[in-house]
C-alpha cells in the first residue's frame, strides 16, 4: 500500500461513522431516543500522529457536530469520545521488552477497551444526555467524573454482565 493510500485509509476510518449512522439513525429516529458515540481523540486539535491522522479526527468531531443538530428534533444525541490511550488486545499480547521504554512506564493508565462501552452506556442513561450532544468528550472520565463507573475496572465481571444481558434478551447488538 502507497503512503497515499495508508493516509487515505486513515481519513476514509475517521468518518466511518457517517455510513453507520446512515443506517442506525432511522431505527432511533423511529424510538425517538438513541446516542451515537464517535471515537476520536485530541489529535483533531493538536499535533499527533501527521497530517492525515489529525485530519480524521477533526473530520470525525465535526461530523459529531453536524450530526447532533440535524438529529437533535428527533431526541438522538451524537457525541465524540476522546477516550485516553487504550490497552488493545495487541498491545497486551505485546511482551514488555518489546515495548518502548517511555510508552511501557504509561502502560498502568491505559484503559481496557470495555471501559468506552461502560462510559457510552453510562452516557445513554444519563437524563443530561442531550446537553453532551454534538460535543467531543475529552477523556470521557472527566465528562462521567459525577456518574457511577466500576473502579478499578472488571474486565471478567464486564463480560459477565454482557454474557448475562445478551442471554436475557438474546440480543447480541445491545439495542434490547
Amino acid at each position: 500500500m502507497t503512503t497515499l493510500a495508508r493516509r487515505l485509509t486513515i481519513i476514509g476510518g475517521g468518518v466511518m461513522g457517517l455510513m453507520t449512522a446512515y443506517y442506525a439513525a432511522p431505527l432511533m429516529i423511529e424510538a425517538k431516543r438513541g446516542l451515537i458515540a464517535n471515537i476520536s481523540f485530541y489529535g483533531a486539535v493538536s499535533y499527533f500522529h501527521g497530517a492525515a491522522y489529525g485530519t480524521a479526527k477533526a473530520g470525525t468531531d465535526k461530523m459529531t457536530h453536524d450530526m447532533a443538530i440535524d438529529l437533535e428534533p428527533h431526541g438522538v444525541a451524537v457525541v465524540s469520545l476522546w477516550p485516553g490511550f487504550i490497552m488493545t488486545d495487541a498491545l497486551a499480547r505485546t511482551p514488555p521488552e518489546k515495548v518502548p521504554e517511555d510508552l511501557r512506564a504509561m502502560l498502568p493508565q491505559f484503559e481496557m477497551p470495555e471501559f468506552s462501552g461502560l462510559v457510552i452506556d453510562a452516557l445513554y442513561r444519563d437524563p443530561q444526555l442531550p446537553e453532551l450532544s454534538g460535543k467531543a468528550l475529552e477523556r470521557a472520565r472527566k465528562a462521567l467524573a459525577s456518574r457511577q463507573l466500576p473502579k478499578p475496572f472488571d474486565r471478567v465481571a464486564a463480560r459477565a454482565e454482557l454474557d448475562a444481558l445478551i442471554d436475557r434478551t438474546g440480543d447480541r447488538t445491545g439495542m434490547a
